[in-house]
């Protein structure tokens, strides 16, 4: 800056001329902090009663705290009138990012220039290196080491050669002969002070075409087909820009292989969601920090896209009026567009987030009164998938029938009737050891079975002492099926279960239904002995907590009533029997 001499009996008036400008765009921090209210209503203006006249929507894009809107109207943010407000801006916030249509060409260099794997530029490290060297030079005005670096480096960057087997070190940029790469990395470590104005003041307009040529040879070589990234070795798909009808587009050319027989291939489009390139570019200036702190003047990737639109105070968008009516002007119609286009979204995502609600669990939506079963219901409850279809239904040699309460039989005895027992068979082999009693069963059973041989089977029924399996479905867990001793109960049509195994079952008996299965070899019989017997599932397999016990409180009551040698006061009797 130069200052010009005071003259005369002047006041103390600084008057100084700039050297060089430089602009910068709001990012979506620095917009919030600027505004002083959130637009979320496209209505411009509504009809006051009260009043009598049309009045400007709160949280509008006319609202009162952008600054006087008529004459005579005060600023609801610095109380002053239309002469004295310099206006306020506000915000729109947008439910998505968007591209910056100003920086379009520079993001479609950038996308071309770096791996949306590895989020590094496509070129050697030594490349990198050799770069922000030259930028640091122009940057701190060493033109001297700017030439002798530009003198002994090549403008090769060096992504990969046309052969496919090139590796990371063969792609190697021809680089510097007498400044190894260690000497510019040194070199870089002593130079890359923060850099603020005053070591940039002396800027002459050759340093800024220099520093511009330097980026431009930097993105040039990019444009060329780069078919694998030079540090992960991954395969980089073509990517296309589109920008017809004012839609910006962006797309990756897939190629689509096809036979032996024809090697060429199909291209297919792809469009890349604006999310994924904000991604994309985000991750690229983490990744490179350095390098594109000093490409793009330490402005962030934020630049690239709009996540929050600044709303112009009231008084750069005066409404126009037409009679009665009342017309917005060019920008604020335009920016009513952008609001609407923003709601129709957030609702869409709304809509979209409950329709995956229903689709998941439709109990979710209460609001919703004709929808479609989800996912969840088909699956769970009686009517679900599991227990219609995967659960066992019908099998062979088994009975289901209502339980009813027994205290009379023991904890490992199951009450089966005997028309029951009747129709349940055992395949027993005839042998010496039981001949006589299989004889005594084929003289009771119905069909005469003379002369059977040593090694015959018999089909005998059911009878007390056999182990069958006892379950209750659903069959959550181990202790849902159990093997007991059958006792076999003339005259009775239900089966009788002991009051100590209902917690194993999750049983009542207002109703419950319980499945017996009768193992059909010895094999079955021991297993069913040994492993499942009630005995030996007296504590839970998941915690060991107690489950074989009373449970019901009446029950527990009446036994410890009825045990022996406890004797209790009369008064304490007739108390119990008349709860």
């Amino acid at each position: 800056m130069r200052r010009r001499a005071n003259l005369g009996g002047e006041s103390n008036i600084v008057r100084s001329w700039p050297n060089r400008i430089s602009f910068k765009t709001y990012s979506k921090d620095e917009i919030i902090k600027l505004s002083v209210k959130e637009i979320t209503e496209c209505e411009l203006v509504y009809e006051d009663r009260d009043a009598g006249a049309k009045t400007a929507q709160l949280n509008g894009l006319h609202d009162p705290a952008l600054g006087p809107l008529n004459r005579g109207d005060r600023c609801t943010t610095c109380n002053s009138t239309e002469k004295f407000c310099p206006g306020h801006c506000g915000h729109i916030n947008l439910p998505s990012p968007v591209i910056n249509p100003a920086f379009f060409k520079t993001l479609k260099m950038i996308l071309s220039a770096s791996c949306p794997d590895c989020s590094h530029f496509l070129c050697t490290e030594k490349a990198l290196i050799t770069l922000q060297a030259k930028l640091v030079c122009l940057n701190s005005g060493r033109m001297d080491i700017f030439n002798e670096i530009d003198r002994e480096t090549k403008d090769h960057y060096g992504a990969e050669k046309d052969t496919e087997g090139a590796t990371a070190d063969d792609n190697l940029s021809h680089g510097t002969k007498s400044k190894t790469l260690d000497e510019l990395q040194e070199f870089l470590k002593v130079k890359t002070a923060p850099i603020d104005l005053e070591s940039r003041k002396d800027m002459n307009r050759s340093t800024v075409f220099h520093k511009r040529d330097i980026v431009n040879i930097f993105m040039e070589y990019f444009r060329k087909k780069i078919k694998k990234c030079p540090r992960c070795l991954t395969a980089i798909p073509s990517i296309k820009f589109e920008s017809a009808g004012g839609v910006t587009r962006v797309y990756l050319e897939l190629e689509k292989k096809r036979a032996k027989s024809a090697p060429s291939a199909d291209v297919t489009l792809q469009r890349v969601p604006t999310n994924m390139l904000f991604k994309q570019v985000k991750k690229l200036f983490q990744t490179e920090r350095e390098t594109c702190d000093l490409l793009f003047d330490g402005t962030g990737y934020e630049a690239f896209f709009i996540e929050t639109v600044l709303v112009p105070p009231n008084c750069f968008r005066r409404m126009n009026k037409s009679g009665q009516k009342v017309l917005a002007s060019d920008r604020t119609a335009m920016l009513q567009k952008i609001l609407e286009s923003s709601k129709k979204i957030k609702n869409l995502e709304m809509a979209l987030q409950q329709l995956v609600n229903i689709h998941i669990d439709s109990n979710m939506e209460k609001s919703i009164t004709t929808k479609n079963p989800g996912i969840k219901q088909k699956l769970e409850k009686k009517k679900g998938l599991f227990r219609q279809n995967i659960m066992g239904k019908r099998v062979n040699f088994c009975a289901r029938t209502v339980i009813t309460p027994d205290p009379n039989i023991a904890t490992n005895e199951f009450g089966v009737s005997d028309f029951v027992a009747k129709k349940l068979t055992y395949p027993e082999r005839v042998t010496q050891y039981n001949y006589k009693e299989l004889r005594q069963a084929v003289i009771n059973g119905e069909e005469d079975n003379e002369g059977l041989g040593r090694m015959k089977t018999v089909l005998r029924h059911l009878r007390s002492g056999d182990a069958i399996l006892a379950n209750r479905q659903p069959t959550l867990h181990k202790g849902s099926i159990m093997a007991f001793n059958a006792r076999v109960v003339p005259g009775e049509k239900t089966f009788r279960l002991h009051y100590s195994n209902c917690k194993h079952f999750n049983a009542d008996f207002d109703g419950d239904e319980m499945n017996v299965h009768f193992p059909q070899s010895e094999e079955a019989r021991a297993e069913a002995e040994c492993l499942m017997n009630t005995n030996h599932m007296f504590r839970s397999a998941k915690d060991g907590f107690p489950l074989a016990g009373l449970m019901q409180d009446h029950v527990i009551a009446g036994a410890m009533m009825c045990v022996r040698a406890i004797f209790k006061p009369i008064s304490d009797q007739f108390q119990i029997q008349a709860k």
